[in-house]
C-alpha cells in the first residue's frame, strides 16, 4: 500500500517538479544563448541564483523524499548543471571585461568607484579601450545651485554599460546635498560623496538586473 500511495503521490507532483527543473534548464540555455558576454554572465547568474532558491531547492528536496529513484531520473539534467553553474558564471565573468569612460569625473574618483564595483561583482576592468567590446559611460552631474557666499551641490549620476553596439546595463547614484563656500572645496566634496554612494549601491542595481532574468 505504501508503495501504491507513493505512486500516486508522484503522479501528482511530478508537474511540479518538472516545472522548476525545465525553468532552471531554460534560465542557462537562455544564459548559453546570449551573444553578449556581460548580458550572459548576468543570465548565467540568474539561474544560479534560482537553482539555490528556495522556489527550487524546496521542490527538489521533497520529490527527493517523495520517491528518490525517480527524482534522481527527473533531476538529473538539473543537478548536473547546478553543479557547473559557478564555473560558467565565473568564466562568463572573465570574458566580459570592462573599460571605464569617466569624463567628468576628479582625480579618478567615480571611475575608481565604479572599478571597485566592477571587480567585487566579479567583471575585470581593462585599461585599453581597443582590448575590449565593452565600454562603461558615466555621465555626472554635480548639481551646482550658487548662493551668496558659495554654493550648494546635489551630484548624481548615470552610467551605461554597453557591449555589442547596444546597451546592456544602466545604473544610477544620487548623493546627499553637499555645501561649501570653495567651489574647488564643493566639488571635492561632491566627487567624494558620489563615489561613495556609487560604492554602496552598484551591487544592489547589478543584482536587480541580473534578478530580471529571472523568467526567461
Amino acid at each position: 500500500m505504501a508503495y501504491i500511495d507513493r505512486e500516486e503521490a508522484w503522479t501528482l507532483y511530478e508537474p511540479e517538479a518538472a516545472k522548476v527543473r525545465d525553468t532552471l534548464l531554460a534560465l542557462a540555455a537562455s544564459a548559453e544563448a546570449e551573444d553578449e558576454a556581460f548580458t550572459r554572465a548576468l543570465r548565467y547568474g540568474a539561474a544560479t541564483n534560482y537553482g539555490e532558491s528556495g522556489d527550487f531547492t524546496g521542490v527538489r528536496t521533497f520529490a527527493q523524499v517523495l520517491y528518490p529513484a525517480k527524482a534522481r531520473a527527473l533531476f538529473r539534467e538539473a543537478d548536473a548543471l547546478r553543479s557547473a553553474l559557478p564555473e560558467r558564471v565565473y568564466s562568463a565573468r572573465q570574458r566580459a571585461a570592462v573599460f571605464i569612460d569617466c569624463p567628468e569625473d576628479l582625480d579618478g574618483m567615480v571611475a575608481a568607484a565604479t572599478a571597485a564595483a566592477l571587480t567585487a561583482a566579479g567583471f575585470p576592468v581593462e585599461g585599453d579601450r581597443q582590448r575590449t567590446a565593452r565600454a562603461c559611460r558615466i555621465r555626472v552631474d554635480l548639481g551646482t545651485q550658487a548662493v551668496a557666499g558659495g554654493a550648494f551641490y546635489d551630484p548624481s549620476l548615470t552610467g551605461t554599460v554597453s557591449g555589442n553596439g547596444r546597451a546592456v546595463f544602466s545604473f544610477t547614484a544620487k548623493a546627499p546635498r553637499q555645501s561649501a563656500v570653495s567651489p574647488e572645496v564643493g566639488r571635492r566634496r561632491a566627487y567624494t560623496a558620489l563615489a561613495a554612494v556609487l560604492g554602496e549601491t552598484f551591487a544592489k542595481e547589478l543584482n536587480q538586473k541580473q534578478a530580471s532574468y529571472r523568467k526567461p
